[in-house]
């Protein structure tokens, strides 16, 4: 993501960034990983010991995410400056992708009902974050409009919304869904769609072109928001009810 916003894809530029950085990259997985920790039930002496494990999981998130994006426009800027090997990409590279797509789906809807070993999570997974990457693509739309880019802050809760609702259902003590593959399904709407649809890449490069006020209230506003889904939804259940 960082090398892609010095170096002009072209025509890569969305399949690039929107498609493949903000796919491999999830910001629903990381409010969960933030909500695991600090609300785990592993014995802590104290309950600021919980403080401590949010602070360090969102601290090492930020910043890690942040210095991969900023060593990436330095890398780009220093060695990556040949229009000839842009020009490449775009004349090779790109209808390869658009002409691969297609087969590639086929085969991996096909071999997601053929195999029943563990590559099935994983082909069901990959399926579903097809519609989700599609859907943050259309609701970036909106972020030109404000200065606040609320097109990637819809996408990142409505997927923290849903991680939250399909680990309450998974891991609850009553086993809610007992079927194979229902619970298959689950994982890879989990997995796959809400990863497709939320993005940690995107969120920090916005983060990095609005000013520092405004980037500051936006990272915020979104953790909070997505932490306090979180405590609502699988926080009031693990509490009361019980998760495994």
């Amino acid at each position: 993501m960082g090398i892609c916003q010095i170096i002009n894809l072209g025509e890569l530029h969305v399949p690039v960034t929107t498609g493949y950085c903000g796919t491999f990259s999830s910001y629903s997985t990381m409010i969960s990983e933030l909500f695991d920790h600090s609300t785990s039930t592993t014995y802590y002496p104290n309950r600021a010991y919980g403080i401590m494990e949010f602070l360090s999981v969102i601290v090492v998130e930020l910043t890690s995410s942040m210095g991969s994006l900023l060593i990436g426009t330095r890398f780009s800027e220093e060695y990556l400056t040949s229009k000839t090997m842009i020009s490449f990409l775009n004349k090779h590279v790109y209808p390869l992708t658009y002409t691969l797509g297609i087969p590639i789906t086929i085969v991996m809807i096909v071999l997601s009902g053929v195999y029943s070993n563990f590559s099935r999570e994983f082909l069901v997974g990959s399926l579903f974050s097809i519609f989700g990457a599609y859907l943050r693509f259309y609701l970036s739309k909106i972020n030109p409009k404000f200065t606040i880019p609320w097109g990637t802050f819809i996408a990142n809760q409505f997927a923290s919304l849903i991680v939250a609702v399909l680990d309450l259902v998974l891991t609850s003590r009553k086993n809610i869904v007992h079927s194979k593959n229902g619970r298959l399904v689950l994982k890879g709407l989990s997995s796959g769609f809400c990863g497709g649809l939320s993005t940690m890449s995107t969120f920090m490069a916005e983060g990095r072109k609005i000013k520092l006020t405004f980037v500051l209230i936006y990272y915020f506003i979104t953790i909070f928001t997505s932490y306090s889904l979180f405590i609502i939804i699988l926080g009031s259940y693990k509490w009361t009810v019980g998760l495994n």
